[in-house]
């Protein structure tokens, strides 16, 4: 495999740099705005969490503590068991 070797000049290695920097911010923003929210919702889904279900239904959970395992059963019955 032939590598292929190229020389930036300090101007432009710093352009790259503040390029890079502005590229992982928008990825990191990306993650924590949208990612992170996903996973931790999906989470609080499985798990059942009555957090979860206090928000997502705040009129009914005034009535009843009553949360659903559908989800985690559902995903522990399609698994495959060792």
């Amino acid at each position: 495999m032939n590598l292929i070797t190229i020389q930036l000049s300090e101007e432009q290695l710093q352009d790259l740099n503040r390029k890079l920097d502005i590229d992982t911010q928008l990825a990191k923003q990306h993650y924590e705005d949208y990612v992170e929210q996903r996973i931790i919702e999906s989470d609080d889904m499985y798990y059942a969490d009555e957090k979860y279900y206090d928000k997502k239904f705040p009129n009914s959970s005034k009535k009843s503590k009553l949360v659903s395992t559908d989800i985690a059963d559902t995903i522990e019955w399609a698994m495959p068991h060792w």
